[in-house]
């Protein structure tokens, strides 16, 4: 066995303690990680920026109302981003209302964003521009219908689905039910509600006394039926009001669920309060302080008797 001189062993270990310490190795899917977060918070900065500079644009009116805007990857190029990056920041400028997709068309500007105005129960009349198709079923009471006209799951209900439009973009979709033994009383040839109002009408002209509504309004994502059928993004937002009616008796006789994409919607409630007489006079309002009240919420002050208001 051939032996070391002591000179040669001396400076192996002269190498050993001069070499830099190993590091310690980064595990790979930690590594992977950190690359997919880099990569989503640049395209979230640049899908902003874009959005920004295309929403200058329209509101400056350098794309004027009903203008399509250039095609996606001619954008992409102009604004130096990727299509998927362009597409989040197209999509953004959707959910605010200031875009409509129309698939095989392109994108289309909307400025001033179209809007519809929800006013509650106590002020619904027929007035409004809506064009409402309805559909009638025969099915029993989920859990969450059951909940709302506080019967038992499995009970028959009648399941009337309301969708209006405005041209032909959807602009609401309304579910509304009622207990099968007030069916009868609803006729499907009466002039139809966006938001089921016939229903109420109905109900009072057949003797149902009403006491009391309630209405819930929240805010949430769609559902893949709600964000299909209104045609919005997925990712977007709806308001969503929840309404009651209950009887005399305390029975709910009608339970409705108003969806309206949240870039178009505007929810208004009055109350009025009881005035002596000569409260009343002095709290009339003139006819320019009606004109004024018309012209802010958008309205032709010709058409002040219509309740549901527009921009």
């Amino acid at each position: 066995m051939r032996e070391e001189p002591p000179h040669a062993h001396s400076r192996t270990q002269q190498r050993r303690a001069h070499s830099p310490a190993p590091q310690e190795a980064v595990p790979l899917h930690s590594r992977c990680r950190t690359s997919q977060l880099e990569v989503i918070t640049r395209m979230a900065t640049q899908y902003w920026d874009v959005a920004e500079q295309l929403r200058t644009l329209i509101s400056q009116g350098s794309y004027p109302n009903g203008t399509r805007l250039p095609a996606e990857d001619k954008l992409a190029v102009q604004y130096g981003v990727s299509r998927p990056t362009l597409r989040l920041a197209l999509e953004q400028l959707q959910n605010e209302g200031l875009l409509d997709k129309r698939h095989g068309s392109g994108n289309f500007v909307r400025w001033p964003a179209d809007r519809l105005i929800y006013p509650g129960i106590a002020r619904m009349t027929d007035g409004h521009d809506l064009n409402t198709f309805v559909s009638r079923t025969e099915t029993k009471a989920d859990p969450s219908v059951a909940a709302l006209l506080e019967i038992e799951q499995g009970d028959t209900v009648i399941a009337y689905t309301y969708l209006a439009r405005r041209g032909t973009r959807p602009r609401s979709l309304t579910h509304a039910y009622v207990p099968a033994r007030l069916a009868a009383l609803i006729s499907p040839n009466r002039s139809l509600h966006p938001w089921g109002h016939d229903i109420r009408q109905q109900f009072a002209e057949s003797g149902v006394r009403l006491a009391s509504s309630t209405e819930r309004l929240i805010a949430r994502l769609p559902t893949s039926t709600e964000a299909r059928t209104l045609q919005i993004s997925p990712r977007g937002t709806v308001l969503v009001v929840g309404r009651t009616l209950i009887d005399v008796a305390g029975r709910v006789v009608e339970a409705s669920v108003v969806v309206i994409p949240g870039q178009c919607a505007e929810a208004i409630f009055t109350t009025h309060f009881a005035l002596s007489s000569e409260e009343c006079e002095s709290s009339a309002p003139t006819a320019a302080h009606h004109e004024a009240n018309q012209l802010v919420h958008g309205l032709n002050p010709a058409e002040s008797d219509k309740e549901v208001s527009r921009d």
